[in-house]
């Protein structure tokens, strides 16, 4: 944990950040051209001049990390000096702010600004945006991501079944993961603005705003997949690689464009594409018995190995015995596929997930 001598600099180098953004517009002047510091609150003061004769008070305060939750807990605490006659305005500084912290910041009507070179001003006549510069002071050791493969399956449970108020334990027993590493997700997900708390219970707040973080996260990491050729056409190869999945006790779920006939009736696909869970050296046997000749690419059968359990996670059974990832999996698996994959996952979100939310 930084001490109070780091929180002091981590001001100072906000302050003249700051500073450095607001002498690059024209129409703002410095009054005195210096600020002031308070060291125990962790802020600091800059009073700046526009063009127009307004005179405006800036506060920034400063904190170590600045999750969404931060910068909100920031701006619900700060209350301007009512004695004070200059208009304030209250900006949050951080190292880095991620988009979702700004999102917050614009939102709750106060500035931004981080030591990476970002930030947002937006008071009296100005208007200043820089966003999308990289994070210069990342974390050497992040111990949650949306992108481990237990984090995933807690995701996948949460955005399969949105309106249940889950108790830790049954997430964790649920989730087949360790009720201590829930914990770990859950203080995650709350900084994020993503799920809420009250007594034991914690529900999910935004969906479809973690089910897009998510999939951004999933969409860097591809599963392994590989191509084949098959001279049937797709109702043939599907039947053919069930039955000899169901004689090989191999699980095997269809997903990516094929399953948008579930949705829409009138859509067809060439492409089969299915994970398929079993022993590497048994996928010779799969494939000479489902007919499969494996090719380098232009393949019309791609199966896909899954990375972890969780992609078989609430399957979806299509007629008697055909099994396909659930939509949450099928929309991930959509947005990776390529060849307008995002095109066919948007629909997915708009004309049925949220439906279902």
């Amino acid at each position: 944990m930084r001490n109070k001598s780091d929180k002091t600099t981590i001001t100072l180098n906000l302050a003249e950040q700051l500073r450095t953004h607001l002498l690059r517009i024209p129409s703002v002047s410095l009054v005195g051209d210096q600020h002031s510091v308070r060291e125990a609150s962790a802020a600091a003061d800059i009073i700046v001049q526009s063009a127009f004769g307004g005179v405006t008070q800036i506060v920034l305060k400063s904190l170590l990390s600045a999750s969404p939750r931060d910068v909100r807990m920031a701006a619900f605490e700060w209350k301007p000096k009512s004695y004070n006659q200059t208009p304030q305005y209250l900006v949050v500084g951080a190292p880095y702010l991620s988009e979702a912290a700004f999102a917050v910041c614009e939102e709750e009507g106060i500035g931004a600004v981080d030591l990476s070179g970002n930030c947002h001003l937006t008071f009296d006549s100005v208007y200043m945006s820089i966003h999308g510069r990289k994070n210069r002071f990342p974390r050497s050791v992040e111990k949650i991501t949306l992108s481990s493969r237990k984090t995933a399956r807690i995701i996948r449970v949460l955005l399969n079944d949105p309106k249940r108020p889950w108790m830790g334990k049954d997430l964790a027993k649920e989730a087949q993961v360790s009720p201590a590493f829930v914990t770990s997700v859950r203080d995650y997900l709350l900084k994020q603005e993503w799920i809420s708390q009250d007594s034991r219970n914690w529900r999910l707040l935004r969906p479809e705003g973690l089910l897009r973080a998510w999939a951004f996260e999933e969409e860097k990491r591809k599963p392994v997949r590989a191509q084949f050729y098959s001279s049937e056409g797709p109702e043939t190869i599907s039947m053919r690689m069930e039955q000899t999945a169901r004689q090989m006790n191999a699980t095997l779920a269809f997903t990516e464009f094929g399953g948008l006939q579930m949705f829409t009736p009138y859509t067809t696909s060439s492409r089969v594409t299915a994970y398929l869970d079993l022993e590497h050296s048994k996928w010779r046997d799969f494939e000479n018995g489902a007919g499969l000749k494996p090719v380098g690419s232009g393949g019309n059968v791609h199966l896909l190995k899954p990375y972890d359990a969780g992609v078989f996670y609430k399957l979806d059974i299509v007629g008697e015995t055909r099994l396909w990832v659930s939509h949450i999996q099928h929309y991930i698996d959509l947005i990776r596929a390529g060849e307008r994959g995002e095109d066919a996952a948007e629909y997915l979100l708009e004309d049925y997930i949220k439906k279902t939310w």
